[in-house]
């Protein structure tokens, strides 16, 4: 689930859960919202209906957000946007004042700012980002409160190259057998089902590819989870963000797995940042277990 798929959605209602500040690695402001295709859904106490599905949605690189009640609100002809419930803001006079009265620049790791919304049944709250922001649906019982652990695994590293260079190293298999798995049947592009194999484990596994923006993100499914990966050029280095959600929290082996991915996921990258910077082929297949 992205954020351009709930701006495509009509016919649906939010109402606003909670918002945070997480000091976990890798997320700045965390949002929670619930949403129903009828209103009284969402009136539903002290536990969410039957009908409403409860979004957390993190953004990892937020630079200010506002929350408004909603009845001291007024529609502004001025402001011009997509979607209905979840918006993404081509122009409002809160996106210009932050452009030309508040912040020094609006442009950042080599992207532009943008204004997103979440018009609530009660609420109204705009969020300014430069990362397009992550979207997952969760469980929400006893009375609202979040009763599930996150078993989503978040690793980044910085590498001394562009992104366009460190793009290149994921998406072209003949690149990635310097590092990481040993072959692959095809280019990641959006759309594609590929097959990569590690010979050195005897192993082998399918991709479904759902996203790809060029030197921007990389989002694809295997067994169960989905992993995206997000490119983040400043002064020609690269900090690439690797986030694997969809590891079920009642699994017995949770744990074990949350531990295995979050390894393997910093020792990919170590390989990675190696041969991209250095040219290094031989960090790769190396994990004796």
């Amino acid at each position: 689930m992205t954020f351009e798929e709930l701006v495509d959605e009509t016919g649906c209602m939010i109402s606003f859960e909670q918002v945070s500040m997480p000091s976990g690695e890798g997320i700045n402001l965390q949002i929670l919202v619930n949403k129903a295709e009828e209103g009284w859904h969402l009136r539903v106490q002290p536990q969410p209906d039957i009908e409403v599905k409860t979004y957390q949605i993190d953004f990892p690189y937020y630079v200010t957000f506002l929350t408004a009640v909603d009845d001291h609100t007024r529609w502004n002809d001025r402001e011009r946007f997509r979607g209905n419930a979840f918006r993404i803001y081509e122009q409002t006079p809160f996106l210009e004042y932050l452009k030309n009265d508040f912040l020094s620049s609006t442009n950042f790791i080599g992207k532009e700012l943008t204004l997103y919304g979440l018009a609530c049944i009660d609420h109204i709250v705009y969020i300014a980002s430069y990362v397009e922001p992550i979207v997952k649906e969760i469980s929400l019982e006893n009375e609202g409160k979040l009763m599930k652990m996150d078993t989503t695994i978040k690793t980044k590293m910085k590498i001394n190259k562009p992104a366009s260079e460190v793009f290149e190293a994921i998406v072209n298999p003949e690149k990635m057998g310097g590092y990481w798995f040993s072959s692959g049947t095809g280019r990641v592009e959006q759309g594609e089902l590929i097959t990569w194999r590690y010979e050195e484990y005897g192993a082998e596994g399918s991709i479904n590819v759902l996203k790809v923006k060029e030197n921007e993100e990389i989002v694809f499914s295997w067994g169960d989870t989905t992993v995206t990966m997000i490119f983040l050029e400043a002064e020609g280095n690269t900090i690439i963000e690797v986030t694997e959600s969809g590891i079920k929290a009642d699994d017995p082996d949770m744990i074990a797995k949350m531990l295995g991915q979050k390894e393997g996921w910093v020792y990919m990258l170590t390989c990675l940042k190696g041969y991209v910077e250095n040219g290094i082929t031989t960090l790769r297949a190396s994990l004796v277990h």
